[in-house]
Order: structure tokens, then sequence, then C-alpha cells
């Protein structure tokens, strides 16, 4: 049967088992099941079978062959593919499962790399049913698959085309993500912490994170590069990842944690009419820049602590404000980059070119107004640049010497000493420190007086004294007293040096707390940290939680014993994860204006009001007592447009009245963002509510529905299913 051409035949229940079918063509046909049983292609041989928009729904394909196979816009709920799968990769093909409706666990992983699952509408993908922790899928191509929440731990995942994939809140740790492609895909809370988009597993000064990540799996390709382009990031965490020689031309990691995470060789630079990576309110402490392009990146309210930019070339690039204490420019060149305002303590500029921008003029390198003490710029090269009111206190101002060390301050954020600036030789005019324009020397480099009008906003521009001489034989200022000796620890075990004690100045300064499983009881001692935009307790032993942090943007504390928790001070949260706690109630979460991330599954909240959240894409409050997620102004969930995912399983809800106008269908509502739902397991929910038919992707994970493979559509229950867990 070679070459056969069944197109738009109905042919429910035909046996076509054992026969080769090479090139045969289907398209169009009817294929579900009769009376009589399903189709049966067992053994069957289908090279270059075409099925495009055929109806394959029970469909047996147990022990058949696939090379280059097309299943485009085919139905397939319901196909049985058997566990021993034969699909062989093709000359220039794959066998294509593209827009066609598919259980995720049909074809075993091991065959995903040979398969195009382009925008394929997979059924069962959800936490309890799927994961592909630590499985090999590389070269897969997954263009715009919906893994929300998905286990991808420890995966490898060379090669694999993610393109406009949802992953909010995936778990992509210690993942090999080499050749990775990520464009316009969709990571918001995901967790990336030790993944590698390049390089090998082994330690070299092109992966410097290859010590700390272990368990990261060894890529086919180790030197290819991932493409990043516009991938969103925001809030996820990629600490100690890897991202060399990546590709990230307006990608977005606003909000993520970036600790030792590597970029040597990226390039965040604009491209055409794509901008350049927003890298807003990231924690980029100890990050990689090495030889990495960041033209005209925004470096804005972000931590740069002991960041090393070394041998790059920065044009256009903004620091302006940014808190980044022993970081590192040696050997690079800068050309037109502003450091107004920031704290450049103990920054290294050894053997830096600063100079303007071919044939564009302007004063070079901006350095007003900036805490420069300790930093060292031996053998720079500087043709033009602008140090006025710039903080750079010579030996002669600081305190005397003590083992050798002139003690000119202490770095705030690190609790660290500094000591007096390494002046650079001029052999150009520039603007000095005391507002003359020379090639800067003795006192021209000194603020008269420490005092100056120039750093103060306008429209006073009042009299600011921004620098002071140390009290040499003082002890260091007040020092937090804290009553759990577990939270003293890991705190001071994230300070360099590991100090004895935390200075009140040191806590206000902290960007960031990290203290999961540390059996942490009394959180006394953190209402200093008011600078917090980051704070991880998970996995504790607390009880209560009321901090005053106004400033915190991410709040981790799941798996505590959390009776009480009150965010009346934490007004500006982005991201909540208070799963696994023993909370009836949430005080003051209606207050929260940005919250786009939120899990507290697993607690006994009896009432949620989730309408009023209107910022939200990721909801997690499954397994709780909800009686109701509504209130009395909202009698349905419409103002969450942006809602991707949702899990509301295993409560006491009767409805969350109809989703029709959030929930994302292809042929009713295309802009619609919610494509995930869960409900199960509420025993007395109005499935009909919902007002959802088959062709939303939210009511084909509801639980709420179930599809006839005879009639090739999804009926909706009178209640939703319980499946076991």
């Amino acid at each position: 049967m070679r070459g056969a051409n069944f197109e738009n035949a109905i042919l429910k229940g035909a046996r076509f088992d054992g026969q080769d079918l090479t090139g045969a063509s289907f398209r169009g046909a009817d294929l579900g099941p009769s009376g009589f049983g399903p189709v049966n292609f067992s053994g069957a041989v289908l090279h270059e079978t075409c099925f495009i928009d055929a109806i394959l729904n029970a469909t047996r394909f147990t022990f058949a062959e696939f090379r280059c196979t097309d299943f485009s816009g085919t139905s397939l709920m319901h196909a049985e593919f058997g566990p021993r799968q034969q699909i062989a990769a093709g000359d220039g093909c794959r066998t294509d499962f593209s827009h066609a409706t598919l259980d995720v666990n049909a074809i075993t992983t091991d065959h995903w790399g040979q398969i195009d699952f382009t925008r394929t509408n997979f059924q069962n993908v959800s936490p309890s049913t799927f994961s592909l922790k630590g499985k090999d899928i590389t070269g897969a191509i997954l263009v715009g698959a919906n893994f929300s929440s998905i286990d991808m731990t420890g995966a490898n995942l060379t090669g694999v085309d993610f393109s406009g994939a949802n992953l909010i809140a995936a778990k992509l740790d210690d993942a090999a993500l080499n050749g990775v492609r990520l464009v316009h895909a969709d990571l918001t809370g995901a967790g990336l912490s030790c993944a590698r988009f390049y390089g090998a597993k082994g330690d070299d000064k092109d992966n410097p994170n290859g010590k700390a990540c272990p368990d990261t799996p060894d890529s086919r390709d180790p030197r290819k590069a991932a493409d990043l382009t516009q991938a969103v990031f925001r809030g996820a965490n990629l600490s100690h990842a890897t991202l060399n020689f990546a590709v990230l031309h307006g990608a977005n990691l606003s909000g993520a944690t970036l600790r030792n995470a590597s970029f040597i060789h990226a390039d965040l630079t604009p491209s055409g009419t794509l901008p350049a990576a927003s890298v807003l309110g990231a924690d980029l402490t100890d990050t990689y820049f090495s030889g990495a392009a960041v033209n005209f990146v925004q470096f804005n309210s972000v931590i740069l602590t002991r960041a090393r930019f070394n041998d790059a070339t920065l044009q256009g690039t903004s620091f302006n404000g940014v808190i980044m204490p022993d970081v590192s420019f040696d050997g690079s060149i800068l050309e037109n980059v502003s450091f107004h305002g920031s704290v450049l303590q103990q920054a290294r500029f050894t053997g830096t070119t600063m100079k303007t921008t071919p044939d564009s003029g302007g004063t070079g390198v901006d350095f007003t107004c900036t805490q420069l003490g300790g930093s060292d710029f031996s053998n720079a090269t500087i043709t033009a640049a602008d140090f006025q009111a710039a903080v750079m206190p010579p030996a002669g101002e600081c305190c005397p010497p003590k083992a050798g060390f002139n003690w000119c301050g202490t770095i705030d954020i690190t609790q660290e000493a500094y000591g007096p600036v390494t002046f650079p030789v001029l052999n150009a005019s520039v603007y000095c420190p005391n507002g003359e324009v020379a090639p800067c020397t003795g006192r021209q480099w000194i603020i008269p007086g420490w005092q100056t009008r120039d750093c103060s906003p306008p429209p006073d521009h009042a009299l600011r004294t921004v620098w002071s001489k140390p009290p040499c034989d003082a002890p260091p200022g007040d020092i937090v007293h804290f009553k759990d000796d577990n939270l003293k620890s890991c705190i001071l075990e994230m300070l360099p040096g590991h100090p004895s004690e935390v200075t009140v100045q040191t806590a206000q300064a902290l960007p960031e707390v990290r203290c999961p499983g540390r059996q942490i009881e009394d959180l006394t001692g953190l209402e200093h940290f008011t600078s917090l935009l980051s704070l991880d307790l998970s996995a504790n032993r607390i009880e209560q939680y009321a901090l005053p942090l106004p400033n915190l943007q991410s709040l981790k504390i799941a798996n505590n014993a959390l009776t009480l928790l009150d965010l009346s001070n934490t007004t500006g949260l982005v991201r909540l994860d208070a799963s696994n706690n023993r909370l009836k109630s949430i005080q003051h979460l209606d207050i929260l204006q940005a919250l786009e991330v939120l899990d507290v599954s697993g607690n006994a909240l009896t009432a949620l009001d989730l309408a009023i959240q209107d910022t939200l894409i990721y909801a997690d409050a499954s397994d709780n007592q909800l009686a109701s997620v509504l209130d009395a102004y909202n009698p349905s969930l419409d103002r969450l447009t942006s809602l991707s995912y949702l899990d509301l399983s295993g409560n006491s809800l009767s409805s969350v009245g109809a989703l029709s106008a959030i929930a994302n269908s292809a042929k009713q509502n295309p802009d619609g963002r919610l494509a995930f739902l869960e409900v199960g397991c509420n025993a007395g929910f109005d499935c009909a509510a919902l007002q959802l038919d088959g062709s939303y992707r939210a009511l084909q994970t509801s639980q709420c529905a179930e599809f006839n493979s005879a009639n090739n559509q999804w009926v909706v229950l009178k209640t939703p299913k319980c499946p076991t867990r």
C-alpha cells in the first residue's frame, strides 16, 4: 500500500496493521474508533506517511515504524504508541506533531529529539502527572510549549527549541541548556540555579561555576551558544548559571537573582529594533561579564557587588546610582559610560582605557558624585572623564596605617574596610573632584571640605557632606541584635570575611538574605534589613511573619509552621511562596499592587480574594479549604487578564465564575492568557459555570471535561474529577 491515497476518507475502525504505508496520504481522513474498535496501525511501516489534519483518536500505533511521518494538525486523543517505539530520524526531516493534540506521555522522551512538537496541544501536562527531571531530550523542537511549573531539574536540554514557550515557574536547576533557543519564551519566576547554557562540566576560565555546580549533565554540544533573544526571566533564579556567549538582545532579566552567574562573552546589546537586555532591579552580585558586549545596557537599580567586567568594551552603558563595590573593569575600554552617583568603593580600573566614543564627543566616562574610596586606577589611560564631586580620599585624609593599611571607611553592603584611592596618572585635562579642569593632581582630587551642592537634587541643591574621616579608634557602629543564633550565623556567613557581628548600617544596605533550611525560629533583627529585595526563609521553623520590609519584592517562606502571615508592611511584593504551612488566612494580601507569582498551596486557607489580584501571572492555591476566591464586587476572575496558570484543586469551591474572557482559545479568544486551569477535587464545583467549551485549553486541563474519542469532542462534566495524586 505504498503511496496509497486515502485523503478525506472515512475509515473508522479500519485495520492497517503490518502494512507498508510508505508515502501514503491520510490527509483529512476520519480514522477515529468505530463500534468494533479503534483503527489499527500496529506494526505498520509509516515512512513519510501523511496524516495532516486527520482524526486519529484512540488509534493504535504499537510497534509501527515512523520516519518523517506527518501528524501535524491531527487529533490523537487516547492514541496508543506502545512502550517500545521506533521513531527514526530522516534525511533533513522529522516526524511532525506540530499543532496536533496528543498526550504528553504518549511518545517516550528518548525520541523527542527526532520530533517536531511545534505548538503541540499536549494533554496531561501538570506537575503531578508529568516530569522531565533528569531526562535527555537533546534537539527537541518544543516551540510554544506550555510547561509552566514542570520539573526539568538536571535535564539535558541541549539544542532544544523552546521559542515562545510558557515556562513560568518551571524548575530548570542544574539543567544543560547548551545551544537552547528561548526566543520570546516566558520564564517568569523559573528556577535556573546552576543551569549551564554553555561549556562543559569541568571548571575552566569560560565556566567559573563548574565546581559549584557538579550535578549539571554533560552536553553533546558544549560549545553551542544559547539564543535568549527577548526571553523573559523576570524574578527567575539564575544563581551560578553559566550564560557565556549567550545572545540576549531584548531579554528581560528584571528582578532576577543572578548571583555568581557568568555572562562571559555574552551579547546583551541592542540589535535592530530590539533594545538592550533589561536588568532592572536584578541582583548581579559576583557576576562575571568579562569580554561581554554590554553596550547601551542600563544597569540601573541593580546590585553589582564584586562583579567583573574585565577585558570588555563598554559603550554608552549606564551604571547610574548602582551599588557596585569591589567591581572590576581591569583591561576594559569604557566609552561614554556613566557611573553617576554609584558606590564604587574598592573598584578596580587597572589598565582600563576611558575615552569618548569616536565622533560622538561628550565627557567620556562620568564619575560625578560617585563613592570611589579605595578604588585602583593603576596604569589606566584616561583621555575623557568627569570626576566632579567624586569622593576619592587619599591616604593623608584617612586613619593612620595599622598593619600596613590606611582605613578610609567601611563599605555598607559588605561591612568591609576600604583604603585610599590609587590615583591615575593623567596626561589629559579632565573635570577634577574639586571642580577644576586639569590633569588632576594633589588637592584637585579632593572635594573642598568634603561638602558639595552638586550631588543634591533640585531645586534646593542643599549643601551635603559626602565623606568624613572614620573614628579611627572607635568600634563599628550599632550592631543588630538577633535572638536566633541560626539566623545570625547564616547572615554572617553571607558577608565577606565572616565578621562576628552585623552592623545596623550593613543590615540597612543588604539587598538579599538567603537562609533556607537553617532551623530558624525567631526573626528578630531582620526588621533592620530595610533595603531587602529578596528574602528566602524556606524550610525553617517559623510560626509568624510580620516584618516591615517596604522594598521587598520576593518572599520565600514555604515549608515552615506559619500560622500568621501579615503583609501590611511589604506592599511591593512581586513573588510570594508561602506553600506548605498552617495558614488559615493571609493578612493584607489585598493591598499588594504588583504581585505576579503566588504559591499558597498546602495550607488551611478558607478564603482567598484572588479576584482583585489583577497583576497575577501564576497562582497555586491547591490543597487548602477554600470556599471562595471571589468577592462581593467581583463575581468572576475577569480582571486577571495576565493570568496564565491557576491551580485551585483540592478545595471546597463551588464556582470561580465564568473564565471565557481570560482563557485561551485559538478559535474564540486567541488573546486570552489562561492556558492551565486545575479545579479537580472540589466536590461541589459547578463545571458548567466556567462557560468553557473544548476549544479552551483551560477546560482540557481543568478535570471538568472528558474527551469522547468516538465523537471527537470534549464533554463538560457536572463536577470535576478527583484523580489520585
